[in-house]
């Protein structure tokens, strides 16, 4: 050893350094990787059953926004959660899930109503942003009524976009001040885009099942039509075969979309020109 250098350690003596430390560290890094990977299969089943529900109602969105309240506010450790939908002109409760019920009684009170910053929901509307709120009790925008804020401290509220128009906003929120982690964030906005998905799939849905209907009617209307074109007089029409087809047909009445018995009404008026045609003509009478 040179003269003022200090003595330094072995390698027996750091192997044995590095030794004792390494049970703790590794029992402490292999805790938290269970964790993780403990939350993300949790999300990823989270996020697997919406899918399940939105492919099994089609044309119903309630299951959908339910599902997606719930599992929004179970894991991002929330106390409760909302999903809320806008229709463009006015913001509705569309789904809640664990909420107070004297916070809940007050929230239908406020709902529907336009989109305000007053709101974190019609704030996230109004942003088009992710909206984190650490204490909403400090919130100096915040106009709702006090009884809303039951269970209502720490808020994160996320809309739900579509093509750059906002549909709705997914609300979390915790009674005590504990502000929301990215991750959290990041799911919510998964949830978002899964109500999307949900909410374009049942307006396709329903209409293509309305335009159905209103091909099926039709159809009917026109075969009968063809199928005796002068059984029909003035006098006759309320027994003629079209209207006695329409009055049975399963698709008939005041449920056809408006579009269908605006076409049944054409149909009917072309029929009752046509049975005006052969009379005048001296053809065979339409009876």
């Amino acid at each position: 050893m040179r003269q003022g250098e200090k003595p330094g350690k072995s390698k027996a003596e750091t192997k044995r350094s590095v030794d004792r430390r390494s049970p703790k560290n590794d029992a402490s890094g292999s805790r938290e990787l269970e964790k993780r990977l403990a939350e993300a299969l949790e999300q990823q089943r989270a996020t697997s059953e919406i899918l399940r529900v939105i492919s099994s109602s089609p044309g119903d969105i309630q299951p959908v926004f339910d599902a997606i309240a719930a599992n929004a506010a179970r894991l991002c450790d929330a106390v409760n959660g909302l999903v809320i939908r806008f229709d463009g002109q006015l913001l509705h409760l569309a789904a809640d899930y664990n909420v107070d019920p004297e916070r809940l009684s007050a929230v239908r009170q406020a709902y529907p109503r336009p989109p305000s910053r007053g709101a974190l929901s019609g704030r996230a509307i109004l942003t088009r942003a992710v909206v984190h709120v650490p204490d909403v009790s400090k919130d100096p925008e915040y106009t709702l009524p006090a009884a809303t804020t039951i269970g209502y401290r720490s808020v994160l509220a996320v809309p739900m976009m579509h093509e750059g128009i906002a549909r709705g906003t997914i609300l979390v929120a915790r009674d005590v001040v504990a502000p929301f982690s990215d991750t959290h964030i990041a799911l919510i906005q998964t949830f978002a885009d899964q109500a999307v998905i949900a909410i374009e799939n049942a307006r396709l849905f329903n209409e293509t099942k309305e335009a159905l209907e209103q091909q099926t009617a039709t159809a009917e209307i026109l075969r009968v039509i063809s199928q005796s074109p002068a059984r029909c007089s003035r006098s006759s029409m309320p027994s003629c075969g079209v209207r006695r087809r329409f009055a049975t047909h399963p698709t008939s009445s005041s449920r056809l979309p408006t579009a269908t018995r605006f076409a049944s009404w054409r149909a009917s008026a072309r029929l009752r020109h046509r049975c005006g045609r052969v009379r005048s003509s001296g053809m065979a009478a339409c009876h």
